[in-house]
């Protein structure tokens, strides 16, 4: 169960458009939002070899916070930054930053994501390691249907 707000300041003017929301979060034993995430490869078998399913195994329930921010200044530059974190779950931090800059010329696109997982407060999120994802990569639009990238 969530219960939350969320401010969503429509656009103006074609300037900026702001989207802001804070929840509480009460989750069940032995479940995390979001299984499949966009970080489900990475940790989907860590180190110990233990499955994501097996992860869940024993996972208390808790409550937490999520903060996330989104923000398009000039239909170009989106960025977007979330924060979330369990009461009862040790390293129970998720971080996720993204910036998306588009059409930089007429069909080029520049595109940026940082996660971080299993954070011990906000201080960890700076560090890059094996709980660290970074993406970059440069989208080329050939046509309305395809995009090439690096």
């Amino acid at each position: 169960m969530t219960i939350g707000i969320r401010l969503e300041l429509p656009e103006v003017v074609r300037l900026l458009q702001v989207n802001a929301r804070i929840e509480q979060q009460y989750l069940g034993s032995e479940f995390i939002p979001a299984f499949f995430d966009e970080r489900y490869e990475v940790v989907s078998v860590i180190a110990s070899g233990l499955t994501r399913s097996d992860q869940l195994i024993g996972l208390p329930g808790s409550a937490g916070v999520l903060g996330a921010l989104q923000a398009t200044v000039l239909r170009r530059l989106f960025v977007a930054v979330s924060y979330r974190s369990y009461y009862k779950r040790d390293d129970s931090g998720v971080f996720h930053v993204e910036a998306h800059l588009r059409r930089i010329l007429p069909r080029l696109t520049l595109q940026a994501v940082y996660d971080k997982i299993n954070l011990k407060g906000i201080s960890d999120i700076r560090t890059l390691d094996d709980r660290s994802v970074a993406l970059a990569k440069m989208l080329y639009q050939v046509n309305s249907f395809i995009s090439v990238g690096l």
